[in-house]
């Protein structure tokens, strides 16, 4: 979606809709509330970070060796270094035969034969990547049984550190779209599980913040979920003393979910003044509801409200903003699936105001990656002389 500040004037209503959880775009890029009637002004990008050199070997040895000896507080200084790295397990389980011959060292190594300690470091790697408790082999042998019991015990202190890492790395990229976070199924099948115990009590170091990611992280590594966990999402969403942010994330999520009591007072006050006579309020209860939408992944509905609008836009809307709503609707109607729609868009956008559509938004925007894949972007892109500039940044 594009990046806008929204003005003042707009009413704060929560879960109305007229202040909705900010969509970030790619890192460098800036942080959109909502598209609004009025001449707005952009935010400027914000400075990119400098370039993450990632962790070297000697920390992912060290990371594995403090598991290893389940050293909690070693594990504690090393995790931080792979904040940035949300796929830092599999960067451990490139060293992870090496380190089983550091850690052994000198402690009866003579016991292990190489070729059960490249089994054990498998084993090790496969249990880390997927989070079930797997048999060591038969000839382990007595050093290598004790190192996989201590693997055994700090495995969900690990996979704990790793969502948090996870999360920590999607909020430090400034983004936020669908499917961000699915590399956290890695973790294993039942990671949604850990990460609703997060969410119920947080660990040392996770704040509102990252709740808030939490829960809606759970969307990108689960269809469903149990009645245990919708309750907890409940509990949230109608806790008074509760962060607002938190609150408001688990009722989208529960709606994802298909329950949307929460929700529904809302959607049907915009639906209200979606019939208003005055075509500003009218616009802007659309523009809301189509937000809300979006939030809650009901691409479609969120279509349906931009088409509505576009039927009878008010006079005096700004061409730029005319360009940023269609711009918005060629987001929905990518990530609901029609494609031919959104190439339609996003061309009415690029006529109607070029200007208000960066490089590095065409380039990286996540909810059109796949009109990127598509031949006609290139084409589209040349038509309006912006090829030559986007199709460097722009996603395989």
């Amino acid at each position: 979606m594009h990046p806008t500040r929204m003005p003042l004037w707009l009413p704060v209503v929560f879960l109305a809709g007229a202040v909705l959880s900010p969509h970030a775009r790619a890192q460098g890029e800036v942080v959109r509330e909502k598209p609004v009637l009025q001449d707005v002004e952009t935010k400027k990008p914000a400075a990119k970070p400098e370039a993450n050199q990632g962790p070297s070997f000697e920390d992912k040895c060290a990371l594995v060796d403090a598991l290893f000896r389940g050293d909690r507080k070693k594990l504690g200084e090393v995790i931080p270094k792979f904040s940035h790295d949300v796929s830092f397990l599999g960067a451990v389980s490139v060293t992870a035969g090496k380190v089983t011959d550091a850690a052994v060292a000198g402690k009866g190594a003579d016991e292990v034969s190489d070729d059960v300690k490249t089994k054990v470091a498998k084993t090790l790697t496969d249990i880390l990547a997927s989070g079930k408790l797997q048999e060591l082999p038969a000839d382990a042998g007595t050093v290598a049984s004790k190192m996989m019991a201590k693997f055994r015990k700090n495995l969900d202190s690990l996979r704990v550190m790793a969502i948090r890492s996870g999360i920590r790395a999607g909020l430090a990229s400034q983004a936020v779209y669908a499917g961000q976070y699915k590399a956290l199924t890695r973790l294993g099948p039942d990671v949604h599980d850990l990460m609703c115990k997060m969410i119920d009590n947080p660990p040392s170091g996770v704040d509102d913040f990252q709740r808030q990611a939490l829960v809606g992280a759970l969307r990108d590594v689960t269809k469903t979920l149990s009645k245990e966990q919708m309750k907890l999402l409940g509990e949230i969403a109608d806790d008074d003393f509760e962060d607002p942010q938190v609150q408001q994330k688990a009722s989208y999520v529960l709606a994802f979910y298909g329950d949307r009591t929460r929700l529904s007072k809302a959607i049907a006050n915009f639906e209200k003044d979606a019939k208003s006579e005055s075509d500003q309020e009218r616009a802007q209860a659309l523009i809301g509801l189509a937000s809300l939408y979006h939030d809650i992944r009901d691409y479609k509905k969120a279509v349906e409200c931009y088409d509505q609008l576009f039927a009878k836009l008010p006079e005096n809307l700004p061409q730029r903003n005319v360009a940023t709503l269609r711009y918005n609707m060629c987001c929905s109607q990518a990530l609901s699936g029609d494609l031919d729609g959104a190439f339609a868009s996003l061309d009415k956008a690029l006529t109607l105001g070029a200007e208000t559509l960066a490089d590095s938004l065409l380039a990286r925007d996540h909810d059109i990656n796949a009109l990127r894949k598509d031949p006609r972007f290139k084409a589209l892109l040349e038509k309006h002389n912006r090829l030559q500039k986007n199709t460097g940044g722009a996603d395989k």
